[in-house]
């Protein structure tokens, strides 16, 4: 940060090619904790879902927020927080890789009418994969006041009717209910990727970067 000084500007853009390099350390932090039944990597499905809405676009700012229900959560408050230079979500990044292998991505990020709908009145025939992003907000010098990722319903709603893959963005710790229901097929912790969020997570999700990285805490179940 070249000419900092006490009384200079308070922010600096310093970007150049850090969005690869952001793009990069997202895919490898990225930490799978299941996969069965060859749920990942994704060959192609015709048809895929997308559902929760941590998925989308951020709707309140070019920061995440402690109070906030629309958007995908990339990264947590406090000092290690900063302004996004171009977000891109998980929703946005599976359309531009589905495009290319001719699926056909339909989404619901209404978290409430998830969980209280019948989601296989959604689609006209069953989609061949789905997705359900989950999130929990943490941020320094702020004391979590539970172990619950937002909206667990939403995922107790699709994993009804159909096979899940379950994504999370959170800072460390959760509560999973649903970890062991057989129709949940796939588990992947992506933490707080920064703004290449759904670039990152497509890479792993297609096979691109071999989700290796190890969780840094110790879950007990």
């Amino acid at each position: 940060m070249r000419g900092w000084n006490l009384t200079g500007p308070t922010s600096h853009d310093v970007r150049s090619d850090h969005g690869d390099l952001i793009r990069k350390h997202g895919a490898a932090s990225t930490v799978l904790l299941k996969n069965e039944r060859d749920a990942l990597p994704l060959k192609a499905p015709r048809t895929i879902g997308i559902f929760g809405n941590d998925a989308g676009y951020v709707t309140e700012g070019p920061i995440n927020q402690e109070i906030f229900e629309f958007g995908t959560l990339a990264i947590g408050g406090g000092s290690g927080a900063g302004h996004f230079a171009s977000l891109m979500s998980p929703l946005a990044a599976i359309r531009v890789r589905a495009v290319e292998g001719g699926s056909y991505v339909q989404h619901w990020l209404n978290n409430t009418h998830i969980a209280a709908s019948d989601v296989s009145r959604f689609f006209a025939a069953p989609p061949e994969a789905c997705l359900v992003f989950l999130k929990s907000w943490a941020s320094e010098c702020y004391d979590q006041e539970h172990l619950d990722l937002d909206w667990n319903e939403a995922v107790e709603s699709v994993v009804r009717e159909y096979n899940t893959i379950v994504v999370t963005h959170t800072s460390g710790i959760n509560m999973m209910p649903f970890a062991d229901n057989p129709n949940v097929t796939a588990i992947l912790a992506a933490h707080y990727p920064g703004d290449q969020s759904g670039n990152s997570l497509v890479d792993v999700l297609y096979g691109d970067v071999d989700p290796s990285a190890r969780l840094p805490y110790t879950i007990c179940v």
